[in-house]
C-alpha cells in the first residue's frame, strides 16, 4: 500500500483478487485459507477508508452530487439496480456478473472523486477535509451528460462508458486494471457485506441538499457497516 487509501490507483492490489496464485510462487496467498483471511483484513481497512472517504469529500457529504447532475443520474441508476436486486436475495449468493458490473461502475466513481481530492494538494495527508478539484469533476460530469444516450437505463452501458469510453489517460490518474481488481476482491466477499459497503458508498454519494439521506431509509455509515459484518 503505497498510498494512505485503497480509493488511490497506485496502490498493489492485484495479487489479492488472484485466484489462482502457486503455493510454490506465493506460500501465504497461495493458500486459499490465508488468502481469505488477509482479504478479510482488507476489508477491515477498505471499510475505514470509506470513513476517510466521507471526511475528505465535506462538499459531497453535506450536498450529495447535486451540483453535477450527469454523476448524480448515473448513482441514482446504480441505487435503482441495488434496489430491484436486493429483494428476496439469499446472503450467501455469489456475486453476480450484473452486480460486479454495478460494483466497478461504483467503485470508478469513488476512485476518481478520490483522485479530485489527491489532485487538489492532499495526496498524501488525508488527515482532514479538502477541497475537490472541480475541473476535475466537472470534466468527468461533462462526459457522462455528453454520452447519456449511449448508457441511460443500463448499468452494463455505463460500464462500457466508463471503461472503455472514457478518457482515462492523463490527469485522471485512473487505473481501470486497478478497478476491476479491488472490485473482484470486493467480489469474494458474503453478499450482506457487499450490499452494505454499496449502501455506504451510495449513502455518502446521494445525500440531499437538505442534508438527508436519499439512497436508502436507514443510515448506513462505516461505523454500523464494521457492526454488521458477519465472520467470513
Amino acid at each position: 500500500m503505497s498510498k494512505p487509501s485503497w480509493f488511490d490507483c497506485s496502490n498493489q492490489i492485484e495479487e489479492l483478487s488472484d485466484q489462482h496464485l502457486a503455493a510454490r510462487l506465493h506460500p501465504v496467498l497461495g493458500d486459499t485459507v490465508n488468502l481469505h483471511r488477509i482479504r478479510c483484513l482488507w476489508l477491515l481497512s477498505f471499510v475505514q477508508d470509506v470513513g476517510t472517504f466521507r471526511t475528505n469529500s465535506p462538499e459531497i457529504y453535506s450536498h450529495g452530487t447535486s451540483q453535477f447532475p450527469a454523476i448524480k443520474e448515473a448513482l441514482g441508476l446504480l441505487k435503482l439496480h441495488l434496489r430491484q436486486n436486493e429483494t428476496g436475495s439469499i446472503r450467501q449468493d455469489p456475486c453476480t456478473e450484473s452486480e460486479f458490473t454495478r460494483l466497478a461502475c461504483l467503485f470508478f466513481i469513488c476512485i476518481l472523486l478520490q483522485q479530485s481530492t489527491s489532485d487538489s494538494g492532499a495526496a498524501t495527508d488525508l488527515s482532514g477535509p479538502s477541497h475537490y478539484d472541480t475541473e476535475l469533476v466537472s470534466y468527468f460530469n461533462t462526459f457522462l451528460d455528453s454520452s447519456r444516450p449511449q448508457w441511460h437505463g443500463s448499468i452494463d452501458n455505463l460500464y462500457t462508458t466508463l471503461f472503455c469510453t472514457f478518457d482515462a489517460s492523463g490527469r485522471t490518474g485512473l487505473n481501470m486494471e486497478y478497478i476491476r481488481n479491488m472490485t473482484g476482491v470486493m467480489a469474494s466477499m458474503t453478499r450482506g457485506v457487499r450490499y452494505g459497503v454499496e449502501r455506504c458508498l451510495l449513502n455518502i454519494l446521494c445525500r440531499t441538499e437538505s442534508n438527508g439521506f436519499d439512497a436508502f431509509n436507514e443510515e448506513w455509515t462505516p461505523d454500523s457497516l464494521l457492526s454488521q459484518i458477519p465472520p467470513q
